[in-house]
């Protein structure tokens, strides 16, 4: 009879260390399983960080790169006639030509393209759908894009 109380005492005694071993692993996995999660959010938050800071630089270097375009483009003696001429009354199609040319050219960037002269008029190569602009102050037209 104490043989059979000493088993039964060495099996509770095998039992209860078998469940804190087995506690004292689970706790150990899901802690490392958990640290594994952070490290992985974080990796994760960093390479988002990356892409984001490189989509902007490519788009800053864009819209620089599209701007200089355009400024070019307003800038050619070409154009200034043109406008000029659109301006008197005269001659709509060369400017609206010279514009789809330009935007032709630049398919990747812009989708449409419009020019304001000193007294407001407005000539684009699309319909405007944005509020009425108001006359630019300056002699030189001003070019609104839609990218």
């Amino acid at each position: 009879m104490k043989t059979r109380k000493m088993r039964r005492v060495w099996f509770l005694l095998a039992l209860l260390m078998s469940l804190i071993i087995l506690t004292v692993s689970l706790v150990s996995v899901l802690t490392a399983y958990q640290s594994y999660q952070d490290k992985v959010a974080e990796y994760q938050n960093r390479h988002m960080l990356s892409i984001a800071a490189s989509v902007s630089r490519s788009l800053g270097a864009n819209i620089d790169h599209y701007a200089n375009s355009v400024r070019d483009y307003v800038l050619r003696s070409g154009v200034t006639r043109m406008e000029e001429n659109y301006l008197a009354g005269e001659n709509r199609e060369n400017l609206m030509g010279s514009m789809r040319q330009h935007l032709a050219m630049q398919w990747d960037t812009a989708a449409s393209m419009s020019m304001q002269g000193p007294d407001g008029l407005i000539v684009g190569t699309r319909e405007i759908s944005c509020p009425d602009y108001e006359s630019h102050p300056l002699e030189q037209p001003t070019v609104h894009l839609t990218l």
